[in-house]
């Protein structure tokens, strides 16, 4: 109901500030997005050797009043919280993993939007939940997230197929589907 109402975009990412985690792409499609007109808001949540550069990026791209950094944050609960009540999970992650927050992105009901690769296709390759652009398109994320703004509709589908997806992913299931796979 709060998509379909047309309340500013709510984001969120859980990691580490890192080179790999792709900070700085993630701040520059939300300045993009910005740019293109469309109310947000953004919360990183996680520590790492860039949170200092990542701060001073904010800054520089007069963010302050959409972008939150949280730091480290010891209460799971807040950030599970916070991923239930975000739109969106966005994510810039620039080499291949199979980083667990996008599992508890989707278990969330959050739908995925970032950077493609193979593990984030699977996850949601049976009852969808993500989009995705190439890595490094910083111009083509920026883009998605407006098209996702403005087709609320669209959105709000996302959304239900997230949670769709993200059911099947118990602790159990989805360990002993990881280990199959190695």
């Amino acid at each position: 109901a709060d998509v379909g109402a047309g309340s500013p975009l709510r984001l969120c990412y859980a990691g580490r500030a890192a080179d790999m985690k792709g900070p700085f792409d993630w701040l520059e499609a939300l300045a993009k997005l910005r740019d293109a007109g469309a109310p947000f808001t953004a919360t990183w949540w996680g520590d790492g050797p860039l949170l200092e550069a990542m701060q001073r990026q904010v800054k520089a791209l007069s963010l302050a009043a959409q972008v939150e950094l949280k730091g480290f944050v010891s209460d799971r609960t807040a950030l599970l919280n916070a991923m239930k009540s975000a739109h969106l999970f966005l994510f810039c992650h620039k080499t291949p993993e199979s980083p667990r927050c996008l599992i508890e992105a989707l278990v969330c009901g959050t739908p995925i939007v970032g950077y493609a690769s193979a593990y984030a296709r699977d996850l949601v390759a049976t009852h969808g939940g993500g989009r995705f652009v190439d890595v490094d398109d910083i111009q083509g994320l920026a883009d998605l997230l407006l098209t996702l703004h403005r087709d609320r509709t669209a959105l709000q589908a996302e959304i239900g197929r997230a949670a769709r997806a993200g059911v099947r992913f118990d602790e159990k299931t989805i360990y002993r589907e990881r280990a199959n796979l190695i």
